[in-house]
């Protein structure tokens, strides 16, 4: 009977998803385990294919999560997670590119992030010179396995 009230459960956390961002491009059977931190730009391009898993919570994966799945799209970026791809934990942050292909494995505690969030020289820093903030796409391609506590940065492509 508790199977029955926490798939309930996590089918209505889904369904509240799907209603906050109508705008993303949803496949089928998704699994939501736990309540992922989710941020998503009206304007950005997004896709999360068939049978995605995103894990966020610790008591379900004993790698030692810390932390609950966290993604971030901002406005005018692309974001895919392809078909039968899964992650724990994981901590995105898109404001370029990120392509991830089908039957990815992502280990807990993954960091993705196409952008360095600020600039590298402190001269630009101080002046907050959003401008000389670097991003490149990141492309996962499919059948990877991203092992717990990576992290992977602007401009990397694995497959």
């Amino acid at each position: 009977m508790m199977w029955f009230i926490k798939n309930k459960i996590e089918s209505i956390v889904l369904s509240f998803i799907k209603m906050k961002y109508p705008f993303v491009k949803w496949g089928e059977k998704i699994k939501i385990y736990g309540y992922p931190l989710l941020q998503f730009h009206k304007n950005a391009d997004i896709y999360i294919g068939d049978h995605v898993i995103l894990q966020s919570k610790a008591a379900d994966n004993m790698v030692g999560l810390f932390k609950k799945c966290s993604i971030y799209v901002g406005a005018n970026a692309k974001f895919c997670i392809n078909n039968f791809s899964g992650m724990s934990g994981v901590s995105i942050y898109c404001v370029n590119n990120i392509y991830i292909g089908k039957f990815v494995n992502i280990g807990g505690n993954v960091c993705i992030w196409d952008t360095n969030f600020h600039p590298i020289y402190s001269e630009d820093r101080r002046v907050h010179n959003i401008s000389k903030i670097k991003t490149a796409p990141i492309y996962i391609h499919d059948d990877v396995f991203i092992g717990a506590n990576s992290i992977i940065l602007k401009g990397v492509t694995i497959g």
